[in-house]
């Protein structure tokens, strides 16, 4: 399964939780990064709302928390944008911050609560890419047309020739790739840095039947790179 989800099995399918947290990226004084609360926030629901669509389940609700009280409207416009994208409207949340003491530089976190019905069986694939580009940061924010969309996560979960998805963050395609599926990957594409971090799940590896391999290809063009695996 996919990391930062615990599953809660239910008589018919499975409560998940699916976490994140975001720290120096903001507009506090010590920020290492520079970019709107409501950026901030919407990169740190979609790496959450990504790993809940890649195991097919729908949000619930939400929990959020920050290092300060301010802006709390425009974190919430960053989530609420999220959501929008994949055509869910804001769902019930609460939320804490931080009062005691200043804040030099931002922390949030985000907790949201998914649920798997009756989950549509997926297949078991030997065939394996990654969508959208590794970026971290400001490199991100520069080139976000480079970046798998939350929109095209739900539509590959939604293709009956995709199997499994795996979000990519900090830890890279290789680690994250080779953890999960306890597979080696042997090339892929050399422009392709498999051990870069991915940031706010930048990408996206799937597994896919052997069929679609030229309808992604064209879709996805120069944002999608075909793994070669040891053995």
């Amino acid at each position: 399964m996919p990391r930062d989800l615990l599953y809660l099995p239910q008589e018919i399918g499975s409560l998940v939780l699916a976490t994140d947290c975001s720290s120096c990226i903001g507009m506090q004084e010590k920020d290492l990064v520079e970019a709107s609360y409501a950026i901030t926030s919407f990169y740190l629901a979609r790496v959450v709302l990504m790993e809940l669509i890649s195991v097919g389940a729908t949000p619930l609700a939400y929990t959020l928390n920050s290092s300060f009280p301010d802006h709390w409207s425009e974190l919430q416009a960053g989530i609420e944008e999220a959501f929008s994208q994949i055509g869910l409207v804001d769902p019930p949340h609460i939320g804490s911050s931080e009062k005691n003491y200043p804040a030099e530089q931002t922390s949030v976190g985000i907790t949201i609560l998914g649920e798997i019905g009756n989950a549509t069986e997926k297949p078991t694939c030997q065939e394996f890419a990654v969508v959208g580009i590794p970026l971290v940061g400001q490199e991100l924010l520069g080139n976000e047309y480079q970046s798998v969309s939350l929109e095209e996560c739900l539509a590959l979960r939604q293709d009956p020739a995709i199997g499994e998805m795996l979000p990519v963050g900090s830890r890279g395609i290789r680690q994250e790739f080779e953890t999960h599926f306890q597979k080696s990957i042997a090339t892929g594409d050399a422009t392709l840095d498999l051990d870069k971090s991915a940031g706010p799940s930048s990408c996206l590896i799937v597994g896919y039947l052997p069929e679609a391999k030229d309808r992604l290809h064209e879709r996805f063009s120069n944002r999608i790179s075909f793994l070669d695996l040891v053995g």
